[in-house]
Formats: C-alpha cells, structure tokens, sequence
C-alpha cells in the first residue's frame, strides 16, 4: 500500500499519515454505523479493534457493543479519500457497555413452539433471539422502559441500573409471551415481536428462576429476596402469599407435570417441595413425592442427581444442571430409556451424565471452552444441540448432540 512504502521512507511523516486514517476510518466508521445499521440495535460506538483484509479495501470493525462490522470501498485500495460503505455484520453478541465493570448473562430459554429459535438476556441490558441453525442473532432491544414506556437512562459512567439487567427468561409453552426477571426483582413480558406487555416490580431482589405450569396458568418466580412467587398466567394475579421457608436466595424451581406441586433450591443447599393448591410447605416431600413425575429438571440438588457432584466441589459450585427433553433412545423400554443431564460450572465445564445420576464419580462427557464460569444451560426441544452460557466471556456456545445409537 502507498502509506506502507512512505512509512519505510519517511517515518516521521508517516506517523501522521498513520494518525490521519485511522481518525478518518473512525469517523467514517461511527457515521455508517448511524445511518447503515438499526439505531435499535446499535449499543455501542466506540471502535476497539481494525483489521485491514487482503484484498487492501476491506476493513473488519469490531465495537464495544460486541459487533464486528465488514466495511468496503470501491476504491482499488484503501487510502485517506475512501469511503466506505457497510458491506454485512459478521457477529453480533451480548457486551460490557460500560468501562466501570464487567457484565455477565445469565438468562437463557429454548423457544417451544420454534426449534430452531432461542432466547439470552444479560447485564447489557438487551433481550436476544437467535437462530440455531444459522448460528445468528435474530433481533434484539433494549431492556430500559418503564411501565409508562419511557427510556431508563444509564448514570454518569454509563452503568446500566439494575431493572434494566436481565437474570433469567421463560417462554411460555404457546411461544407467545417471553417473561424475563431482572436484576432488582422487575419482571418483564414481551411478546414474540420484542414488544413489552407487562412491567411491574413483583420481588424485593433479584429474579434468579421462572417455569410455567404445565398448561401455563400458573407462573413460578423464585427471588434473591429468598422467596417464591405464585401468580396466575397471563392476568398475573399473585395467587397468595410468597413462599418463604427458604433460609437463602432461591436458584432454581420446578413444576410436577400435573401442576399440584413445585420443589424448589437455594443457596443454603435446601431442596423444599410444596403443595401448590394450598400453598404450604410439604415438610416430608422428598419421601411423599418420590415417584412423582416433574416437568423439567433444573435443581442440582435432589436424588436423582446426586452423582453430579464430585467430591472437592461444594454446594455453589454448579449453577445449572439440566435433564434433557427427552430419552436418549426413544424406542427403548425401561430400565434402559433413561434421559441425559447437563451440568455447568464455576470451572467453566460442561458436562452430561445419564439421568438418574446417583452414584458418586458417575461417568460424564466433558465440554471445554468457556473461559469464565457457565451460568445457564438449556437443551433443544429436540435434545439434537445443547446450549451454555458464560458469565464474565459473555460468550454463547452452541454443543452439537452425536448419539452412538
């Protein structure tokens, strides 16, 4: 390139040729990024890395909203009077939109009347679709209005406040109402198209699980404020008081498929179960309930995934484990129709056992990646891909299931 050969000749001057294109690739950066790309979806401007292609008229632009953006001129090759037009964006992710802390994502749900679409939500404040089988995100808005549809504005140093940071989502079972928990105990429901439906501050802390009854009547919401919440689905009238038996933050909640009960985790490393037509607490449900059959598996803790855990990690250790939709062979008869369980950690490994998992050191396959800890975890409907989520790398990874038979 020209600039390259004066920068082996005149590097004095060069250095300032070097200056000059890098502001004017910056500038004519953030003003296609204004005009070419949906305002909605452009969180962020600032410019963090370039790379110039092969071909010398090309630019990869990476920002801090997570983007990496393919600019192009028709120029030959690039030099200070190109302009450039937005060629296609390359990637889109959750971010750190702000330089004062790291974010994390945390909210993560299969959509059940799509296979191919699922959903994340994080600290960035944004609700995502993407899709599975073009590896891509579908859409995404900003979690910042109010109940009268006003914008909530970031502070000073650009932190996002804690009703804007999504913790946890659940899609209802006709795939219309995508209900998401927040940082400071807000709940959200958009419906398929991203548009809010419902806005109301229903937990004191943070929203940390949702699940939906079977015939979706009833919505569960466990809280950081160590209680859960019973409303009825979608008029969200709270059907009574919170359920507070918990001694520490509730992490995660599961319905029996018939909808008369819930048991529940927390911090504490309790396992409760609860009678839901009255309310109360099942003091002896481990024994009561042992057969009965749960609509998902989502709780580390309980019989049937004792083998998950190994012995030099305690109870806070994984933070998802998750039972697959459903068996490994469907034609199979019991004992040999089992399901397949998911686990993610805080030493940023996937693994999956065989479900029921009750013997210690059970075998497991190992999946590797993530460079922070796995906060979530969610199989397809059809248990063909497996999904995980990192806090801190605010990283998606999407694991291909290969079943031996």
């Amino acid at each position: 390139m020209e600039f390259e050969k004066q920068l082996n000749q005149h590097n004095d001057n060069c250095q300032i040729l070097w200056k000059d294109i890098i502001i004017i690739l910056l500038k004519r950066f953030q003003s296609f990024q204004l005009q070419q790309l949906d305002p909605s979806n452009s969180l962020g401007l600032e410019v963090k890395s370039i790379s110039l292609g092969y071909d010398q008229k090309t630019l990869l632009i990476s920002t801090n909203a997570g983007d990496i953006v393919e600019l192009v001129t028709k120029d030959a090759k690039i030099n200070i009077n190109s302009k450039f037009a937005v060629s296609k964006t390359l990637m889109k992710s959750h971010c750190s939109p702000n330089k004062r802390s790291l974010n994390e994502i945390w909210g993560l749900a299969i959509n059940p009347q799509d296979s191919d679409q699922y959903y994340t939500c994080g600290d960035d404040g944004t609700l995502r679709s993407w899709s599975i089988s073009q590896k891509k995100m579908l859409n995404c808005i900003k979690t910042n209005l109010d109940v009268n549809g006003a914008e909530i504005k970031q502070d000073e140093v650009g932190e996002l406040p804690d009703n804007t940071k999504g913790r946890c989502i659940a899609v209802s079972l006709d795939g219309i109402s995508i209900c998401v928990g927040f940082k400071d105990g807000t709940f959200r429901i958009y419906d398929k198209e991203f548009k809010q439906k419902y806005v109301n501050r229903l937990a004191k802390e943070w929203i940390s699980d949702i699940k939906f009854s079977h015939d979706q009547s009833w919505i569960a919401i466990g809280s950081h404020d160590n209680s859960i919440y019973i409303y009825s689905f979608p008029d969200m009238k709270q059907r009574y008081k919170p359920l507070k038996k918990h001694s520490s933050y509730i992490t995660h909640i599961d319905f029996s498929i018939d909808g008369n009960h819930l048991h529940s985790n927390c911090g504490g490393y309790e396992l409760l179960f609860w009678e839901l037509q009255t309310g109360k607490q099942l003091p002896n449900g481990a024994n009561q309930l042992r057969d009965e059959k749960w609509l998902t598996w989502t709780t580390p803790y309980g019989w049937p995934v004792q083998g998950i855990w190994p012995d030099i990690q305690d109870g806070s250790d994984i933070n998802a484990a998750v039972r697959s939709n459903k068996t490994y062979n469907e034609k199979d008869k019991p004992p040999d129709n089992y399901h397949l369980i998911a686990t993610g950690d805080d030493n940023s490994q996937i693994k999956v056992f065989r479900y029921p998992c009750v013997k210690k050191e059970s075998a497991y396959i190992l999946g590797k990646g993530h460079s922070s800890h796995i906060t979530n975890i969610a199989w397809s409907m059809e248990d063909h891909y497996l999904f995980s989520i990192g806090g801190e790398d605010n990283s998606i990874f999407q694991w291909k299931i290969s079943k031996l038979r």
